[in-house]
């Protein structure tokens, strides 16, 4: 994450493995694939581009409007302190109101608690255990994060920069 908003993001889709990187701008976002090529909106807010199981991470209020979070503990992931909280799924109100469900989607639907830890500084989760009957079936993380940094321009330009 830039200072000035721009967010890359490179994950592995869910169908077979396949690497993709998505870059972000405000509205405008770009894609790449070695199936797909290149991809953009060229700025129009008509067509949205997911971050793959990296929203599970980087849209924590989410998860707030989805479970009832407790604080279960404090320590490091990748040298920076964090949060360690235990989140359940909030129970539905009533039979009309539902409660926000994209962020258990990304997160791993179905589990009866999830393990997270989030960012001390940037309010980011940086880890996700979702659990079942005590076990993990769906663990996202981050494994390397750079936010305010200066970056080379082809960091973001997609079409000639580094691709994974």
């Amino acid at each position: 994450m830039a200072p000035d908003g721009r967010r890359r993001v490179d994950f592995a889709t869910w169908w077979e493995g396949e690497r993709l990187t998505v870059v972000y701008h405000g509205d405008s976002w770009q894609s790449w694939s070695h199936s797909r090529g290149f991809l953009s909106n060229d700025g129009g807010d008509a067509y949205g581009h997911d971050g793959g199981p990296a929203d599970a991470l980087i849209n924590p209020s989410r998860a707030h409007e989805s479970l009832t979070l407790e604080t279960i503990g404090e320590g490091s992931l990748l040298g920076r302190a964090v949060v360690h909280l235990r989140g359940v799924s909030r129970p539905q109100v009533d039979s009309v109101t539902f409660n926000d469900t994209r962020w258990l989607s990304d997160a791993g639907y179905g589990a009866d608690e999830y393990l997270l830890s989030m960012d001390g500084s940037s309010g980011m989760f940086l880890r996700t255990e979702a659990r079942l009957a005590g076990r993990p079936f769906r663990v996202i993380e981050v494994t390397e994060l750079a936010l305010n940094e200066a970056f080379g321009s082809d960091v973001f330009d997609i079409r000639s920069g580094p691709r994974i």
